[in-house]
């Protein structure tokens, strides 16, 4: 039963992801199930998007796009509608699997925050219907003063804050503290079956082929602004600026990369061979 106060339209697309019906031979393909994607925006999620439903075509998804509306409904569902979902992914906190009563398999892709923050600040800047271009492009406002307003919790050390259970707009900007990414760096290192870096993205998705069995050939990266200047061009004063307010996103970040590295020798390293 989907809950009466969804609008139309998300009614009739939950309506009809409700409505497939996985065949025997793709509930034995897809493995794991049900599988969580925590998509951090401007971390190469939308390409792993991609190669998530080529790898789950036939199964019952759901993607999340960070609209409140869209969560409430898929809380809203009964529980066995809810545990009937193989692929769970888009932008959604960390804590989903709480709607489950089945066992689910997370996986997320963290960014190195300074290069994450420029992106974000170009895919604004060329994207007039995005909600903070009026924002940068109206007052005409540089990179470091981007960065050092924080008009937005995207900017606000959102990697931290999309991997603890808190909801965004329940800690205020710049209220973000030590226990929350300590929740993050636990949360990433107990509750995640692969953890991918975007700067290791080819890497990335060999550990999740190895992990759960997949034959993946690698998509063109999408979403990628290739007319933003590199990193090494913007201004050190802009880089530290953004370092010191997103300071618990570069902590988390470098606590990730370590797991990565961890992963990469568990995943992809070969067994060694015994001589009889």
């Amino acid at each position: 039963m989907i809950a009466p106060d969804v609008s139309p339209a998300l009614r009739q697309e939950l309506e009809v992801k409700l409505s497939v019906v996985p065949s025997p031979a793709t509930r034995e393909r897809v493995r794991p199930a049900p599988l969580i994607f925590v998509h951090i925006p401007k971390a190469a999620g939308s390409t792993l998007q991609e190669i998530l439903v080529a790898q789950y075509r036939g199964a019952r998804g759901f993607r999340f796009t960070g609209d409140a509306d869209r969560l409430a409904a898929f809380r809203a569902l009964p529980q066995h509608e809810r545990d009937a979902f193989d692929l769970l992914q888009g932008h959604v906190h960390f804590g989903l699997h709480e709607q489950l009563t089945r066992p689910a398999t997370y996986i997320t892709m963290l960014r190195d925050p300074v290069d994450r923050v420029v992106s974000h600040y170009h895919f604004v800047l060329a994207n007039p219907d995005h909600y903070l271009y009026a924002q940068i492009a109206g007052r005409g406002l540089s990179l470091y003063d981007y960065a050092v307003i924080r008009g937005s919790h995207e900017l606000d050390n959102d990697q931290v804050r999309w991997l603890c259970a808190a909801d965004h707009f329940d800690v205020a900007v710049g209220r973000v503290s030590r226990a929350m990414v300590d929740q993050a760096k636990w949360n990433l290192a107990n509750a995640f079956e692969v953890v991918g870096l975007m700067e290791r993205f080819e890497d990335s998705v060999r550990c999740l082929a190895a992990a759960f069995g997949w034959s993946i050939a690698v998509p063109e990266r999408r979403n990628a602004n290739r007319h933003r200047p590199l990193i090494q061009e913007i201004p050190q004063e802009t880089r530290d600026a953004i370092r010191r307010i997103n300071r618990y996103d570069v902590e988390l970040y470098e606590f990730a990369a370590g797991l990565f590295e961890e992963q990469l020798t568990r995943l992809l390293t070969p067994a060694p061979t015994t001589v009889p």
